[in-house]
């Protein structure tokens, strides 16, 4: 018993015929969840009012949201920038640190800081006068992470830089405060005792 599946269909439209083929079992089984699935949404959402609406899931999730930027506002992080190592107790090996950051600082800084922080295209890092910010960490850290656009200063020296990196970059730079340069830069800013 053969089943003619090449059957045309009596109808046509602009000179084209259909056959009239049986749909393939995978495809009614689809199209038979989809409509349980929708008697299911349409039962729970909308009969039963189980769920909340979409709405009501969208105020509840922009509560949340902001209850989370408010926390990180909030936090030491945000407002310092400080990194993890001075937010804690966890002590630093500055001298290991300040060596570590002398490699990023002699490799990248160097042209516009000069190899001994007398200062170039940027300023001297060995006086007590600052531009921006007081010369304490985490004010450095905030130059060093936002950079100086107008001076010509990227976020990070334009480099790929861990927090960690930067952390031992600025105790180098803190290293170089109180040193006497071979050819230091006029003082610039404003004296930070």
């Amino acid at each position: 018993m053969s089943q003619d599946t090449d059957k045309l269909l009596p109808h046509e439209y602009d000179g084209i015929q259909e056959y009239d083929n049986k749909l393939p079992k995978w495809w009614l089984l689809l199209f038979y969840l989809t409509i349980v699935i929708a008697i299911v949404y349409l039962a729970y959402f909308e009969v039963l009012k189980v769920g909340l609406n979409s709405q009501e899931a969208y105020n509840v999730e922009m509560k949340q949201a902001q209850t989370q930027i408010a926390k990180y506002k909030d936090s030491k992080h945000v407002t310092t920038l400080a990194s993890k190592s001075e937010q804690t107790d966890v002590p630093v090996d500055k001298e290991a640190a300040a060596a570590r950051g002398a490699k990023t600082f002699h490799s990248n800084c160097f042209t516009c800081h000069a190899a001994d922080g007398g200062g170039g295209i940027g300023p001297n890092l060995t006086d007590k006068y600052w531009i921006h910010g007081d010369g304490s960490f985490t004010a450095i850290r905030d130059i060093v992470v936002k950079g100086v656009i107008e001076k010509g200063m990227p976020p990070k020296g334009g480099l790929s830089l861990s927090e960690a990196q930067v952390d031992d970059l600025i105790y180098f730079v803190k290293s170089l405060q109180n040193t006497t340069p071979k050819q230091p830069k006029a003082a610039e800013g404003n004296i930070v005792e």
